[in-house]
């Protein structure tokens, strides 16, 4: 199982992000026809792949940087380049792109030493941009965890894509490199792990001034009268007040309207009457009981009728069945 793409469109063109997929194809283009042979392709390893070893001994520190552009298969390429496409587009959009490939690039350095770090006398060359693609991926975690990832599963003939929410991906990736990294030892490990987990970490770590920069969305609900509201100038006739300078300011020049359908465009199930139940839950009481309660609830007295959860709770109830999804497959497949 692998993601192939992302529910999460953003608002400007990845310049960045596909020049970065670009060099890296280019370059590795530049060199695939002398992987097979052993004394040409060790050489040009040795002079722009990162050597632990080298750098123990105080030189190849070019090979911080340069690593990240070089890779060991047609393979190995695609999977880092998939996953830049799928999550890159994103952060560049939040970071601009000048501060997206200045993070990039560092990510990639920043990968590589904790690599180092876990085996510094290895004269093994270490490549791929692995580690700075695990970098965008832990900005990604951090900006935007509820976004859905599409998931493709293939068991034997049957292939299935399923949608999951971002945190559930990469959370359980970073867990998965955590444990490798833990249990094998980086001297005889063919992944660069570390440079996976010292990638994601970093990519965390510096999107946070992004992350605090954006702040928070927050749902506001406001009343007027039916006659301020029959058409969306209305909103003009409501202020808030600046928390800078204390002036009023009309709430049209703040938000942006967006129609999501109208009663015509709508399927016949979401034109159907229904009873939508807001509460409050008592402290001696969990979200996931409330909604069990309901759904038993709802067995009994009207068995025929079905319940579209909103909010939190559907959240829940999204997670729960991604989660067991997840395992079931994960036991399948194991």
């Amino acid at each position: 199982m692998f993601p192939i793409r992302d529910h999460n469109p953003s608002r400007r063109f990845p310049y960045i992000t596909y020049t970065l997929i670009l060099v890296n194809t280019l370059i590795f283009l530049s060199y695939w026809h002398i992987l097979g042979d052993p004394s040409k392709i060790n050489p040009f390893f040795q002079n722009w792949a990162l050597l632990p070893a080298s750098i123990s001994e105080g030189s190849s520190h070019l090979g911080l940087l340069t690593s990240i552009f070089l890779h060991g298969s047609f393979m190995h390429l695609l999977g880092n380049m998939l996953f830049l496409h799928i999550y890159g587009d994103n952060l560049e959009d939040k970071m601009g792109h000048f501060w997206f490939l200045t993070f990039y690039l560092c990510a990639g350095i920043f990968a590589n030493l904790a690599q180092f770090m876990a085996d510094p006398y290895s004269s093994i060359p270490v490549i791929g941009a692995s580690g700075a693609v695990a970098a965008v991926m832990g900005g990604y975690l951090l900006l935007f965890p509820k976004a859905k990832i599409d998931i493709l599963f293939i068991f034997v003939i049957i292939f299935k894509i399923i949608p999951i929410r971002a945190w559930i991906v990469l959370g359980i990736w970073f867990v998965l490199q955590l444990y490798n990294g833990l249990a094998v030892p980086a001297s005889v490990s063919g992944v660069a792990y570390w440079a996976h987990i010292g990638g994601f970490v970093f990519g965390i770590l510096a999107t946070l001034t992004t992350f605090n920069k954006l702040g928070k969305e927050y749902p506001i609900i406001v009343q007027q009268y039916l006659s301020d509201r029959r058409n969306k100038e209305g909103i003009s006739k409501i202020f808030v007040r600046s928390e800078t300078n204390r002036k009023l300011i009309s709430l049209a020049n703040l938000v942006n309207f967006k129609e999501e359908g109208t009663a015509k465009e709508l399927s016949r199930y979401n034109r159907q009457r229904a009873i939508t139940i807001s509460a409050n839950i008592s402290e001696t009481y969990t979200l996931t009981e409330a909604i069990k309660y309901l759904e038993e609830v709802m067995v009994d007295i009207a068995p025929e009728n079905q319940i579209t959860w909103k909010g939190k709770s559907e959240e829940i109830k999204e997670t729960s069945n991604e989660l067991f999804i997840i395992f079931a497959l994960a036991l399948l497949t194991s």
